[in-house]
C-alpha cells in the first residue's frame, strides 16, 4: 500500500491554497535578499542590475522599472511559450522589486546599513544571498510559474535550437550586465559571480530537460540532509502525494540558480 501524506486528505483547494502561500513567502523573502544586497553594494543578480541602473536613470522606484521590464517579457512569454506563465510569474514580476523597495525604506528609517569593514561586508553579502537561496526554492518549489526573466532563456534557446541551452542562459545573463553598464550602472562581484553554469556530471540535454523539474534545495553547502529538508520542512506542506525516496542527488550551480536534482526510487 503506498505511503500516504497528510496533503492528500486536504481538499485541492486548500492545496492550492497552501502551494501558494509558499510561493508568496518565497516571493516576499526575495524581496527582502534584494534590499539586503543593494545595502552590502556587492551586486546583485543581472536582471536586478540591469532594473536598478534603469531605475535611477528614471528616477523610478526599483519595483516600478522592473514592473515595465517584466511587462514586456511577460507579453514575449505569453505570445511564443504561455504554459511557463501561472499565477507564481505575476508574482515574481510585481512583488519583488516593490518589496525590495519597501525593506529597502525600513532599512534606510531604522539606520541599518552593511558593515564598512570588507570581511564583514562579505559576511553580510553571504548572509543575503543564503535567505535569496532559501526564498528561490520557497518559489521553485511552489511551482506555479515561471519568472518571466527565466521563462525567456527558455524562449531563446528554443528559438536558438543549434546552441547550448547553457550558453544561451550564460548570453542572456551576461546581456543584462551590458545593459547595466550602457545605462550607467554598476556591477559587483555577485553580479560576476552569477554568470556561471557549473555543469556537475550532467549531460547537456538532460540539464536543458529537467532545469525546471528539479528538486530545489534551500541548503547552499549541503550541510542538512537533503531529503530530511524535502520531507520535513517543505514538500509535505505542499505536495499532493508522498514523497519517494531518494537514492542520488547531485549538485548543480546553474546561472543565478542553485538546485539539486534527485533520482526517485
Amino acid at each position: 500500500m503506498p505511503k500516504m501524506s497528510f496533503t492528500d486528505f486536504l481538499p485541492a483547494g486548500a492545496y492550492r491554497l497552501r502551494r501558494a502561500a509558499v510561493m508568496t513567502v518565497g516571493v516576499l523573502f526575495m524581496g527582502f535578499a534584494v534590499a539586503a544586497l543593494v545595502q552590502a553594494d556587492l551586486g546583485t543578480d543581472p536582471f536586478t542590475t540591469a532594473c536598478l541602473a534603469f531605475a535611477a536613470r528614471m528616477g523610478w522606484l526599483l519595483g516600478s522599472a522592473e514592473l515595465l521590464v517584466n511587462a514586456v517579457m511577460f507579453c514575449l512569454v505569453l505570445w511564443q511559450d504561455p504554459h511557463r506563465i501561472g499565477l507564481g510569474t505575476l508574482a515574481n514580476m510585481v512583488l519583488v522589486g516593490y518589496t525590495a523597495d519597501f525593506f529597502g525604506w525600513v532599512f534606510r528609517l531604522c539606520g541599518i546599513t552593511a558593515p564598512a569593514g570588507g570581511a564583514a561586508r562579505f559576511v553580510f553579502m553571504v548572509a543575503a544571498i543564503a535567505v535569496f537561496v532559501v526564498a528561490a526554492s520557497l518559489y521553485m518549489t511552489a511551482d506555479l510559474g515561471t519568472a518571466p526573466y527565466d521563462a525567456m532563456s527558455f524562449v531563446l534557446a528554443t528559438t536558438l535550437p543549434h546552441l547550448p541551452f547553457r550558453a544561451v542562459r550564460m548570453a542572456w545573463d551576461a546581456a543584462w550586465v551590458v545593459l547595466t553598464l550602457v545605462l550607467g550602472g554598476s556591477v559587483g562581484p555577485v553580479t560576476i559571480g552569477i554568470i556561471q553554469a557549473v555543469h556537475l556530471r550532467f549531460p547537456e540535454e538532460y540539464l536543458e530537460e529537467n532545469l525546471e523539474n528539479t528538486f530545489p534545495c534551500v541548503i547552499v553547502l549541503g550541510a542538512i540532509p537533503f531529503r530530511r529538508v524535502l520531507m520535513g520542512r517543505v514538500f509535505q506542506l505542499i505536495q499532493p502525494w508522498s514523497i519517494q525516496q531518494v537514492v542520488s542527488v547531485k549538485p548543480v550551480i546553474y546561472g543565478c540558480k542553485i538546485v539539486f536534482f534527485s533520482q526517485p526510487i
